[in-house]
């Protein structure tokens, strides 16, 4: 069976964590511009454990004052079932602050709206894909570390102050998808290192730097 929650639209003071849950669905019914869900110092939403078919959907997820740099989404170890979609990502406060991580895995993001943070999207291993998002984004916009899989990117707005997508330190290959992007950052849309591999079909961008 499938489980529905639905949130009514307000503001809520939560830290919410789903572990070892299958076949859920949270969705905001009024959507992210009236259901949010707050946390002033630490990580809003954790999907952790053994777990498959989750959505998420309609949510604005904010920290409001960080005071060392958190993630404000966090999926550890996710399957290609996880779905986040049509939310609201922000943050304020101090520190280097990560939107969504992702340790491993094939998470589903599309329609997210992400502003403020240093890095909007991180991802260790896996293959996640990211669609029809908007990014914006004070160091980089989506960083691959680790590496191993392949990252899927369609039909998202990416503007970060210094790399729309970076690699760092990678260990495995590592394959990225680009197709109908545009990458908005003026000084690298691609800083791409050794191991990446970088299929692209009509994005638009301005500055490519493969180190």
């Amino acid at each position: 069976n499938r489980y529905l929650i639905e949130v009514r639209p307000g503001v809520y003071e939560e830290a919410i964590t789903l572990s070892n849950k299958s076949y859920i669905d949270i969705i905001g019914s009024g959507g992210p511009e009236v259901t949010k869900i707050v946390q002033a110092d630490a990580t809003v939403l954790t999907i952790s454990g053994t777990r498959s078919n989750v959505l998420i959907k309609g949510f604005n997820f904010d920290i409001t004052a960080d005071t060392t740099g958190k993630t404000i989404v966090s999926l550890p170890a996710s399957p290609n079932t996880d779905k986040l979609e049509n939310s609201y990502i922000t943050w304020a406060g101090t520190g280097n602050s990560t939107g969504v991580a992702i340790t491993t895995g094939s998470p589903v993001l599309k329609d997210i709206k992400i502003s403020d943070v240093a890095k909007a999207v991180t991802t260790e291993t896996g293959s996640p894909m990211l669609s029809y998002s908007e990014l914006a984004a004070t160091n980089v916009g989506v960083e691959v570390t680790g590496g191993g899989g392949t990252i899927t990117l369609n039909y998202n707005v990416i503007n970060a102050a210094n790399d729309d997508i970076k690699t760092s330190s990678l260990t495995a290959a590592t394959v990225i998808n680009s197709a109908y992007n545009l990458f908005k950052s003026a000084n690298d849309n691609f800083d791409i290192g050794t191991l990446a591999t970088v299929n692209y079909y009509k994005d638009t961008y301005i500055k490519v730097n493969t180190n």
